[in-house]
């Protein structure tokens, strides 16, 4: 391992209140004697991070970056973190959402843990902190803006977030993760959420990072009685891109909706691995991913739904389905049902294939170039899932983002 990683630790505890320097040397060691994620470990059979080990990343200093007010959503309330250090200058947020050291920020960790999770309690020092209280609702919704700032040499940051709604509270947060200039960095953010009873969570993500960038995310919810989590996400660019999800419904009747799309090219790696798991009865949820994967880019798809012996009356049904846009791009596509009682409706399914010839034929027919009849049918495809975003400015910023990067001409869609 190299000897960059125990010493931005030594930098970090230097930062760190005396109360959370025993947790984070336990996180350090449990890393250290785990190592990076490689190919012999299932979970992680297509991405294989060994070659982390090696590389010599400084812990990043706070990055200067250019104006970022066209990057504010309006309507929206902001957090602003660069290089993994909270910005206050650019943040405007309201009562009850913080942006604190992250050891302060953390809340029992009754989540499981990988070696990244490892790492990322070790090094993290901010991040966001929201806790709403019962029968309370953002009135805005709050935008944490992420901006990495590569510098000459390689450089790494951590952020750890929390998210704690009490009954009957409702949210919506909107994560956005961009980079700024370029060079090799890596980024890892660990996101802890919990709905309580009747809460309603809305979580909407955006990654833009540049070809440098190795973002790896791991995402903890629980979703509690008739509570609702909707997780919506577009990934666009990166060099390595990991997001691991572990979804749990944790009492009955709870429901999750978890959605994507991934859309990489050039020689970008994109892997999501999902997991869904039901515990209580009357449970539902729903799993939409869409692939859009041109160049030599590779994206990776592991969904897994597992529902327990008691959780009767679950209700789950997932489908990943991908578009292959070159001869050299490449997918590999997993959905998995783990089923312990027989009183439940499931299904699922992947599919794979390029364009379907006939609808561009059609849409010829009607007088529509070829280049723009491709794109149009493109855009269609991925917008089954973004129309879902009820935020307008969200979904309009993740429409333009996604329409930037498909093969074809930019004028040809609005």
């Amino acid at each position: 391992m190299s000897p960059s990683y125990t010493a931005a630790f030594e930098t970090v505890l230097r930062e760190s209140p005396a109360v959370a320097r025993e947790s984070r040397t336990e996180n350090l060691n449990a890393f250290l004697k785990a190592g990076f994620p490689n190919k012999r470990q299932e979970d992680w059979r297509y991405t294989d991070l060994s070659p982390l080990a090696e590389q010599n990343f400084a812990l990043a200093a706070p990055g200067e970056i250019p104006d970022l007010s066209s990057r504010f959503l309006p309507g929206t309330d902001r957090l602003v973190f660069v290089n993994g250090r909270f910005d206050a200058t650019a943040s405007d947020y309201p009562p009850g959402a913080i942006a604190r050291r992250a050891e302060f920020a953390t809340p029992v960790d009754v989540f499981e843990k990988d070696s990244i999770s490892h790492l990322n309690a070790a090094l993290a020092l901010d991040g966001l902190a929201l806790r709403l209280a019962p029968q309370t609702r953002l009135d805005r919704p709050l935008h944490v803006l992420s901006v990495t700032s590569p510098g000459a040499a390689p450089a790494m940051s951590h952020l750890t977030h929390s998210i704690n709604l009490e009954p009957g509270a409702e949210a919506t947060v909107i994560f956005e993760d961009l980079t700024h200039g370029d060079g090799t960095h890596l980024l890892t953010q660990r996101v802890w959420l919990r709905a309580m009873d009747h809460a309603r969570l809305n979580v909407i993500r955006l990654q833009e990072h540049g070809s440098g960038v190795q973002a790896l995310t791991r995402w903890d919810a629980s979703v509690e009685r008739n509570a609702t989590l909707d997780w919506i996400n577009l990934d666009l660019g990166g060099h390595l891109v990991r997001n691991d999800l572990v979804m749990t419904l944790a009492a009955p009747e709870a429901r999750v909706n978890l959605s994507g799309v991934y859309a990489p090219g050039g020689t970008t790696h994109v892997d999501n691995h999902t997991r869904i798991e039901h515990f209580w009865p009357g449970g539902v949820s729903r799993e939409t991913y869409r692939g859009i994967v041109k160049d030599r880019a590779r994206a990776v798809f592991n969904g897994r739904i597992v529902v327990h012996p008691q959780a009767f009356k679950t209700d789950s049904a997932q489908h990943v389905a991908n578009l292959l846009l070159s001869p050299e791009a490449e997918v590999n596509a997993k959905p998995e049902l783990q089923i312990d009682n027989d009183d439940v409706r499931c299904t699922h399914g992947a599919t794979c294939g390029q364009l379907d010839e006939y609808a561009i034929y059609y849409l010829r027919s009607r007088g529509i170039p070829l280049d723009t009849a491709r794109r149009a049918l493109l855009y269609s495809f991925a917008r089954e899932v973004l129309a879902n975003i009820a935020f307008e400015p969200a979904r309009q910023r993740m429409e333009q983002a996604l329409l930037a990067r498909l093969p074809g001409t930019p004028e040809v869609l609005p």
